[in-house]
């Protein structure tokens, strides 16, 4: 549950860097392939490739 967790305050962390930096909410047309890409990229340095359908659809 620790992985999880630290997984999802990591992409809040994101969102909310993005969101402070724009002062409006994301278009989620435009940055949702970046953030599937980043969060792609953490899980596999993770070691939760058997996670990804779940955790990248369910935002």
């Amino acid at each position: 549950m620790n992985l999880i967790t630290n997984i999802l305050l990591f992409k809040y962390y994101l969102t909310n860097k993005q969101e402070l930096k724009k002062k409006k909410k994301i278009n989620l047309k435009t940055n949702q392939y970046n953030y599937i890409v980043k969060f792609w990229k953490y899980s596999r340095f993770l070691g939760l490739i058997s996670f990804k359908g779940e955790l990248i659809w369910k935002y």
